[in-house]
This record gives C-alpha cells, sequence and structure tokens, in this order.
C-alpha cells in the first residue's frame, strides 16, 4: 500500500509505503528504541522515484526521528 505523504528529506509530497518485511520491522524497531513486539506498521518509507530517499515517518509527524533516518538498503550492515 501506498500513499502520497509530505517527505522531510526531499521536500514535498511523494509516494511513501509501510515496511514491506520483517527486517524492515526490525530497522524501524531499533531505531525507536522499541521492543521486540512493538507495532511498527503505523511508519512510512519514502519511496521516491526522483531520488533514492528511503527516509522513515509516521503517518502523523514528518520527523518523528531527530534526525530523519533512512531506511538501509537490504543487505546493509547495521542501523
Amino acid at each position: 500500500m501506498e500513499r502520497s505523504l509530505p517527505c522531510h528529506t526531499c521536500g514535498t509530497y511523494q509516494p511513501h509505503r509501510q515496511p514491506k518485511d520483517d527486517r524492515e520491522r526490525g530497522v524501524i524497531r531499533a531505531l525507536r528504541g522499541l521492543g521486540p513486539r512493538a507495532y511498527v506498521d503505523d511508519h512510512w518509507i519514502c519511496v521516491s522515484t526522483e531520488r533514492d530517499c528511503r527516509t522513515i515517518r509516521t503517518a502523523w509527524r514528518v520527523k518523528p526521528l531527530d534526525p530523519p533516518r533512512k531506511m538501509p538498503e537490504p543487505g546493509a550492515e547495521g542501523v
């Protein structure tokens, strides 16, 4: 599922998607300091076609992480 939301990094409305697998949910839990069972599907990841953004936000706050953080590429080590 995608929806158009304002992106802090891109500075405009861009398409965003929810986390698509357990790896992405784990990254968000680690970045937010949440427990292993915390619900994180209310987070959205920028999938701008103009740039490789991947900035993480929630549906309610454009910048829930300060500084804004990006979803690492698949296979990237660490967070």
